[in-house]
């Protein structure tokens, strides 16, 4: 499925999900999609999106550890390497958290990731989580960086 056929089936049940949705459906434009589906949050009655995207054939995607200097060559072009060191300052863990949610959206797992980048598995997978809730809710720091981090990796930046 591509990027328009998504497009087109988001316009079939636009009444169904947020505007978060799209943010996180936005930054992966390029990307082939793989499956869409709809996942009704229990309480509320809202809808969520689920978009899955096609990854590499695993005998030619590259390792996590090369896909992860990538992202930090990418990245340090633009003045910017959130783990060059274990800054805690906030705009570096965004950052970082933001980078494992794009890598793990591409397949990687949260071990590869963590031993490509210097961090525990459980790091990396709190990392994810916490960088996919805030971008969700539209935290600006969380959506700035999320679409700065995506927009440099596709080279539109």
């Amino acid at each position: 499925m591509t990027l328009n056929d998504l497009i087109r089936k988001a316009a079939e049940i636009r009444d169904r999900f947020s505007s978060a949705d799209l943010t996180l459906i936005d930054a992966c434009q390029g990307r082939r999609v793989k499956n869409i589906a709809l996942d009704p949050y229990a309480e509320s009655g809202q809808y969520r999106v689920l978009v899955t995207f096609e990854t590499e054939d695993p005998t030619t995607r590259p390792t996590a550890a090369e896909r992860v200097a990538k992202v930090r060559a990418d990245l340090g072009r633009h003045g910017l390497d959130p783990f060059k060191d274990k800054s805690r300052g906030m705009l570096a863990v965004a950052m970082r958290q933001c980078v494992f949610l794009m890598l793990r959206r591409e397949g990687y797992t949260q071990r590869e990731l963590g031993d490509a980048t210097g961090y525990d598995h459980s790091t990396v997978s709190w990392g994810e989580a916490h960088a996919r809730d805030l971008v969700n809710i539209g935290d600006s720091l969380y959506t700035e960086v999320w679409n700065k981090v995506n927009m440099i990796d596709e080279g539109m930046l």
